[in-house]
């Protein structure tokens, strides 16, 4: 029998690591809520931003954590000649088309991390990734509970600024209705560039803290990719506040199945989420019926 400790043990486990899900998703639906593009490359760009704060660390002495706001402004230009040289001219075609590229991109991605860094997982060694912080008879993993803490403002951050900033409503309003965004004079062109960029922003200041934790190889994108895309449906398509809620609760779930489930039924737990959210209410928990952030 299963006691308290052990489910409350696992809730604040799964909260911490449901932060950073919840920052990786919030890069994706951006990009769907703006754009309409599903980017199947976009776990690879965590993937990118794990192995960059592990070179500024073990070649630079960088701390992940300063790492992380480097890779900020690193990424968003990054994502926004991306958007700019290769998904511009195809925004426009049949989602297929976008979907090969992506791919495509997620294929030279991880390739290229295979030439420069080989295929075995590396680790980042750090005081705090072994330590933990107690209190009462609970116990939370220092570099889980700053990272937390990290991508929560972080995702904080990105809500107040597509809220409250006059180019923030121009995105918003641009994920709304793209033709009329371009009727009220604001540059739609400029505005894909800038969400694209943020997105992928984002997933990569999520990968500096992530590796943190957890081992990174040029394959790491496929443990996160599908549950980047559960988190943005449970949430609701488009929804920024939909994927942060849903990363914590997915976070939650997915620690909780490690106390009740074997080990071989843990990861059905999440797909079977997926499935019942799919069926029975396909535009998520707190999405709408449209796209926008």
């Amino acid at each position: 029998m299963v006691d308290a400790v052990s489910i409350v043990q696992a809730m604040l486990t799964g909260l911490m690591q449901g932060g950073v899900y919840a920052l990786i998703s919030i890069g994706l639906t951006i990009i769907f809520g703006v754009l309409g593009i599903i980017n199947f490359a976009h776990a690879e760009f965590m993937m990118l931003g794990m192995y960059t704060a592990l070179v500024l660390f073990l070649g630079f002495s960088v701390s992940p954590l300063i790492g992380f706001f480097l890779l900020l402004p690193l990424f968003l230009v990054v994502g926004a000649l991306i958007q700019r040289v290769l998904i511009e001219p195809i925004i426009d075609e049949q989602e297929d088309a976008q979907l090969i590229l992506t791919f495509g991109i997620l294929l030279i991605l991880q390739n290229g991390a295979l030439v420069f860094f080989g295929s075995n997982p590396q680790t980042m060694n750090i005081a705090y990734s072994s330590e933990a912080f107690r209190f009462l008879e609970f116990t939370v993993n220092q570099a889980k509970a700053i990272a937390f803490v990290f991508a929560i403002g972080a995702a904080g951050a990105t809500f107040a600024f597509l809220r409250f900033t006059e180019f923030g409503r121009a995105i918003r309003a641009t994920a709304n209705n793209s033709v009329a965004a371009g009727y009220a004079g604001i540059n739609v062109r400029r505005v894909y560039m800038a969400a694209f960029g943020l997105g992928i922003a984002l997933t990569a200041t999520a990968g500096a803290l992530l590796v943190m934790y957890y081992p990174v190889s040029p394959t790491v994108g496929f443990n996160f990719i599908v549950l980047m895309f559960v988190v943005v449906v449970l949430g609701g398509l488009g929804s920024v506040r939909g994927a942060l809620i849903a990363g914590l609760l997915i976070g939650v779930i997915e620690a909780l199945s490690t106390v009740w489930l074997p080990l071989e039924l843990q990861p059905a737990v999440v797909f079977a989420l997926f499935l019942a959210v799919v069926l029975l209410r396909p535009q998520g928990l707190f999405g709408k019926a449209q796209r926008g952030v």
